[in-house]
């Protein structure tokens, strides 16, 4: 779970290009200031960082609006 957090914060950090501490339950948006655009290159970078591919399907702003949600999908993938 750990990787995961890091990798995560990887990802936020490319796509806001501020360094970010990612912490499990973070909110996107009210926690982490991640607005929608940002949302669509954080999903496209995650893809990429995991080497996964989301569905569109999965792509519910119930899977996308914390961080231990996001990891929840995630772990489905790798």
């Amino acid at each position: 779970m750990q990787d995961m957090l890091k990798k995560l914060e990887k990802v936020l950090t490319k796509v806001t290009g501020r360094k970010i501490s990612v912490q499990e339950g973070q909110d996107f948006k009210r926690d982490l200031a991640v607005d929608s655009l940002s949302m669509v290159e954080l999903v496209l970078e995650t893809e990429i960082e995991f080497g996964v591919t989301f569905d569109q399907s999965e792509l519910t702003e119930e899977n996308l609006a914390t961080t231990s949600a996001l990891m929840r999908l995630l772990e489905k993938k790798v």
